[in-house]
């Protein structure tokens, strides 16, 4: 729960893109070994996350927070910070590893760790927080490729600009959505967004018409950046297809994230679930490029078996309270 494994399927997947895509096939194991760096950046980031919101008492005091296990001190603050110290010294010598000590690979780790610690300590006192976190997400893809190619392609910056597209939504739409009225700076709020009494008593989201039309943009722009790799890999017809019904679902999702209509947090958390999990899925269908759709669909049915269950066992519920 510290560190959030429930959402692991959000970065293993695109390292493991970044890597079968530089190789040429899924079903290498250097891909398999790019997937443990996701899922341990995925826990190390995130532990460091949990620990300095609730060092900086931003958690401490979140009723939405109350179940997680620093307020309910089944770890201690103590034990957190050594196991984020832990966490972040294996991430980095295991990064370092896998990129043969490149020069070009302990540039990009230098990048990731400066932009994930900039944003877990810095994040809540800035409107724009979306791009440091944007960049280090993105970079996560950016790595595995790097270490086996030097192909920088039409296909890659097609991904890459997807990906930092789908992280902004995530951060500055539906991170703002989440903590509407918690108090710490959001550049939602700024534009308006906010919750009021509703006639039935209940709490209200309203949205300004600009808001929604920025995130409508920012979610056909990463579609469309996808798409541009069709430039390079020709027609493929079923792929195209497959992305459109996942960019059509993702849509969906994101009118259900900012629809002006009762603010029930644990909905909305439900829609930005299935938002972030349709777009990875979108993106992760390039992977059919070099292995075809077995391939993508081995991402997509593992990713779908590994969040169900957990997702449960860990949180009681579907929808991940945090």
């Amino acid at each position: 729960m510290f560190g959030r494994m429930h959402s692991a399927i959000l970065e293993t997947p695109i390292a493991t893109l970044g890597a079968a895509l530089a190789i040429g096939t899924l079903w290498d194991i250097r891909v398999l070994y790019w997937a443990i760096f996701g899922a341990i950046y995925h826990f190390a980031g995130y532990g460091m996350n949990s620990y300095v919101d609730w060092k900086k008492g931003f958690d401490k005091n979140d009723p939405e927070k109350k179940h997680h296990p620093l307020n309910t001190k089944e770890i201690t603050p103590g034990q957190a910070k050594y196991t984020v110290a832990g966490s972040m010294f294996i991430l980095i010598s295991y990064a370092t590893y896998l990129t043969g000590f490149s020069n070009r690979g302990l540039f990009i780790i230098l990048i990731m760790l400066i932009s994930g610690v900039a944003y877990n300590y810095f994040g809540k006192y800035t409107q724009h927080k979306y791009i440091p976190i944007s960049i280090v997400h993105t970079l996560v893809f950016v790595l595995p490729y790097s270490t086996y190619s030097d192909n920088y392609g039409v296909l890659f910056w097609s991904i890459t600009v997807s990906l930092f597209i789908h992280n902004v939504y995530q951060i500055a739409i539906s991170g703002d959505i989440k903590d509407v009225d918690r108090d710490e700076s959001s550049l939602l709020q700024s534009f308006g967004v906010g919750t009021y009494n509703g006639i039935s008593g209940q709490p209200m989201l309203f949205v300004p018409s600009k808001v929604f039309l920025i995130g409508t943009v920012i979610v056909c722009a990463e579609y469309a950046s996808l798409a541009v790799q069709f430039l390079e890999t020709g027609s493929q017809y079923v792929q195209f297809v497959i992305m459109s019904i996942l960019f059509g679902a993702m849509t969906l999702e994101h009118v259900r994230v900012l629809w002006g209509s009762v603010y029930i947090r644990d909905l909305r958390l439900q829609a930005m679930s299935k938002k972030e999990i349709y777009g990875v899925l979108m993106i992760c269908t390039s992977v059919m490029y070099v292995s075809g759709i077995v391939g993508m669909l081995a991402i997509a049915i593992g990713s779908l078996l590994y969040f169900i269950p957990v997702s449960k066992f860990m949180w009681g519920q579907l929808s991940p309270k945090v």
